[in-house]
């Protein structure tokens, strides 16, 4: 027993010391070090041409994206859609700085960056806010869990996070708890809701993108219920109306919110433009609104009134949607 009680202890520290192989082996950063390089200046409009990624070093691989075009103005907002494996993650971790592009062109304000897809990144990266859909929550209070993020602007300040929960619709549970922001969380907040830990991940996000010209969401509103995202995301577009927001949403009838969408098929960019215009001359467009409507039954769950996907379009546009896909989807005003 005593000689199983130390068999156990060394078991447990060999596999501690072997979980830390990942970061022993990794390569190191390939960003360069010091400022950015110059043209890192804050932008009103972004154009990427060219835009080739692979998440494999080898050459004999598929790019994951694709020689992509892409066209980006602050104070827009784009929805980004797509099948699965489309590559919408990918575009989003690559203009976040995440992802180094093995090739990647573009131009800021219309001037051309001349620089390496390293110093690309780098650019990317100082004006860039990703807010992902898993985020991680850890054991101790709200506010510790708050503190760990940084704007571009240096770390956020605690007077932020009341306004940040608000954008967040998660005052609702945090005021009544007598701790505040001193309540406790559990490890992976496993004393919280799913839909709790991502409005409490979201307002973290919020305050790291404090001064952003690109906040990006890979679906952080995914596990909160359609009333709850609409107004979310609502919220998320008056704190940020001088930002340019790119959105990957799985609920499409969220796309009358926004000004432009983006629409992903295999590693490449097939459609940008208003919605009006991509139902009336996307074919990838239309099939995913068809696509998304069987998938989805004629009803979801506790969503009250229903509309159709095609509200909001012009007569030609509506019509180009044939009956089978002008699919009746959920939308209820924030």
């Amino acid at each position: 027993s005593a000689i199983a009680a130390h068999f156990q202890s060394f078991a447990r520290q060999n596999a501690d010391f072997a979980s830390a192989d990942l970061i022993r082996e990794a390569p190191p950063s390939f960003l360069p070090v010091g400022p950015a390089p110059a043209g890192g200046a804050h932008w009103r409009r972004l154009d990427i041409h060219d835009l080739v990624f692979r998440h494999s070093a080898s050459r004999a691989q598929s790019p994951t994206l694709d020689h992509l075009r892409l066209s980006l103005e602050r104070g827009k907002r784009y929805a980004l859609i797509g099948g699965s494996g489309s590559g919408k993650s990918t575009l989003l971790r690559v203009l976040a700085g995440l992802y180094r592009a093995e090739q990647i062109v573009f131009t800021r304000d219309g001037a051309h960056c001349s620089v390496s897809p390293a110093e690309a990144t780098q650019l990317l990266r100082a004006t860039t806010t990703l807010i992902p859909q898993d985020a991680e929550v850890c054991e101790g209070t709200l506010a510790e869990n708050l503190t760990l993020c940084e704007s571009v602007s240096g770390p956020a300040a605690a007077d932020g996070y009341p306004r940040a929960l608000q954008i967040a619709a998660a005052t609702d549970f945090v005021d009544t708890t007598p701790a505040g922001l001193q309540m406790r969380v559990a490890e992976r907040a496993a004393n919280w809701s799913g839909g709790q830990r991502s409005r409490i991940a979201l307002a973290r996000g919020v305050l790291a993108a404090a001064g952003s010209d690109l906040v990006l969401l890979d679906e952080p509103t995914a596990s909160l219920d359609p009333v709850t995202e609409a107004h979310v995301l609502g919220n998320l577009f008056a704190a940020f109306d001088d930002a340019c927001i790119v959105a990957s949403i799985h609920r499409l009838n969220l796309l009358e919110r926004f000004d432009e969408i983006l629409v992903m098929s295999e590693g490449q960019l097939v459609a940008q433009g208003p919605l009006d215009a991509l139902a009336l001359t996307s074919p990838e467009f239309q099939r995913l609104i068809m696509a998304h409507g069987q998938d989805s039954g004629p009803h979801t769950e506790a969503t009250g009134d229903l509309e159709p996907v095609s509200r909001g379009l012009s007569p030609a546009a509506s019509g180009r949607l044939r009956p089978a896909q002008a699919v009746r989807l959920p939308v209820r005003e924030p």
